[in-house]
């Protein structure tokens, strides 16, 4: 049986990993041509189905099996993911873009909790379908499997060790 404190871990650890690619600018438009124009379709997602289609396949199903072993509803992760969208401003520092694969990387330029204000992360992004779309399949399997393997306090320990 899944603890509460895992279940939450989990909520929190899809949320921080959803912040960053929820975040858009609203200073500057992306056209479709663009890798970033997927930020800007997911601020303005209405719904999980939305939120999903802006990540690949793969990606997607890492999610759906997580909240499947988690017994995680659509509302709860929907719900903390929305905390993150509008409020979240960021810009491209680097966009490297070779055929249906992209790599950008983004700074976090505005955001309700301060100590995100100034992260930096770097996404790979792939067109399918003429669509650009957030690919994280591996880190978040990577991830998962580490907390699974280790349970959060231990995969907490080994990540921050080096600090």
């Amino acid at each position: 049986m899944i603890s509460e404190k895992e279940n939450k871990a989990v909520i929190i650890f899809l949320s921080f990993c959803l912040v960053f690619s929820w975040s858009c600018s609203r200073e500057k438009t992306y056209g479709d041509a663009s890798p970033l124009s997927v930020l800007q379709r997911m601020q303005s997602a209405k719904s999980m189905k939305d939120i999903l289609s802006c990540y690949t396949d793969g990606t997607v199903r890492v999610i759906g099996k997580t909240m499947d072993q988690r017994n995680m509803s659509e509302q709860a992760v929907t719900a903390r993911m929305a905390l993150v969208g509008p409020d979240t401003t960021w810009e491209c520092l680097h966009e490297d873009v070779k055929n249906d694969t992209a790599r950008c990387e983004i700074v976090i330029t505005g955001h309700p909790v301060d100590n995100v204000v100034g992260s930096a992360i770097t996404l790979t992004m792939r067109r399918v379908d003429g669509k650009w779309r957030i690919d994280m399949e591996d880190e978040m399997t990577r991830l998962l499997s580490e907390y699974r393997d280790d349970g959060i306090g231990d995969y907490v320990k080994k990540k921050f060790s080096g600090y």
